[in-house]
């Protein structure tokens, strides 16, 4: 797994002190992903355990489907690199009293365009 640098994970710690995270069973399944083993797996799912979980109604997949259609209408092929797990966790955000998704990732800046969310990176892209 890569590490973010020591801000950044402070912040994050801080966060998680203060119940101000909360996880969707997705954001879970891409974190469990990027373990590289079953030591970190298990890291991964005792850390986990402690913080809030939204729930995936069916309403946030019909609208993650959504936002990929709406994202293919802006361009030719917009959507193509979009990962289906990227859109439900935005779904999820803009369905769930439209909390910000923290991430590292810039296909969250292309589905704020199209659902209602913040899309909050934690560094400045290209930086971790």
């Amino acid at each position: 797994m890569r590490r973010a640098p020591e801000d950044v994970q402070e912040g994050w710690k801080q966060a998680l002190r203060e119940g101000r995270i909360v996880c969707s069973p997705v954001v879970q399944f891409e974190l469990a992903r990027g373990a590289r083993n079953a030591q970190e797996l298990e890291y991964m799912a005792e850390s986990m355990s402690a913080v809030d979980q939204v729930h995936i109604q069916r309403s946030t997949v019909v609208a993650a489907l959504g936002a990929i259609v709406e994202l293919a209408g802006i361009a030719p092929g917009f959507h193509r690199s979009m990962k289906f797990t990227d859109a439900l966790i935005a779904a999820t955000a803009s369905d769930d009293r439209c909390l910000p998704v923290l991430h590292y990732d810039k296909h969250f800046e292309r589905l704020a365009r199209v659902l209602s969310f913040e899309s909050r990176p934690i560094a400045p892209f290209g930086s971790i």
